[in-house]
């Protein structure tokens, strides 16, 4: 779940590794576990998570790994040329410095190093983040829309200058879907849409069976028309 593509970071041309925004924990697992050699830097803003990655890497020695609290848009921890490898999977569109993280990602990197970084890509493509607004949308539910867009560097041509004007020099982009666990029940699958999300106790009840009954007639619309939902 939430795995990037690693191929063209070449990982196992590398001595170390930084992710920036680990999560839980699962791609560094995945990262140690595939390369044996490799020493890996793992980071996050949230001590919970910090928590979860240490516990879940406990298996490996102790010296394959370092995990600690931190802030993708300073890093103050690292001085600048410590990493081969850069990787931050759906982090840089929930900064509020996009660029300035971009430019520590430079910053840290050796010469010749590669970062890879993943972002929420085209509305059209993600159902999974796009169709319970939708939805609220047309039944009229009221909800914040003041906020940034996670879509909002959804725009690959705009996104690769970025990556240029923090100092990369050779830049590649592609657009990919994920989908959603095809052999959930329908049950499942509605329960997914929310499982990081605290939108439904913000709802009233009202709203909220309405929000449940429309959500479940178009997924199960989704996946009897033999397609799957993605993101």
């Amino acid at each position: 779940e939430f795995t990037m593509d690693l191929r063209p970071l070449t990982i196992d041309a590398a001595e170390n590794l930084l992710e920036v925004g680990c999560g839980d924990g699962r791609l560094s697992e995945a990262i140690l576990s595939a390369f044996h050699k490799l020493k890996v830097t793992a980071f996050d803003l949230s001590t919970e998570m910090v928590s979860l990655t240490k516990a879940r890497l406990s298996k490996y020695p102790s010296d394959r790994f370092t995990v600690t609290d931190g802030d993708a848009d300073t890093m103050d921890t690292y001085e600048a040329s410590s990493f081969e490898r850069y990787i931050a999977n759906f982090v840089l569109h929930l900064t509020p410095d996009p660029e300035k993280m971009l430019k520590q990602a430079y910053r840290v990197l050796k010469t010749g190093g590669i970062a890879g970084f993943t972002v929420w890509g085209r509305p059209e493509n993600s159902p999974y983040f796009t169709l319970v607004v939708q939805i609220m949308d047309e039944l009229g539910i009221p909800q914040d829309k003041s906020t940034r867009s996670n879509f909002h560097l959804s725009d690959d041509v705009k996104l690769r200058q970025m990556v240029k004007d923090a100092g990369f020099t050779t830049v590649k982009s592609y657009y990919t879907t994920t989908p959603m666990d095809s052999y959930m029940d329908l049950e499942k699958q509605v329960s997914r849409f929310f499982v990081r999300s605290i939108l439904l106790d913000k709802l009233s009840s009202e709203h909220r069976t309405a929000l449940l009954a429309e959500l479940s007639k178009r997924v199960d619309a989704i996946l009897k028309s033999g397609t799957v939902i993605t993101f």
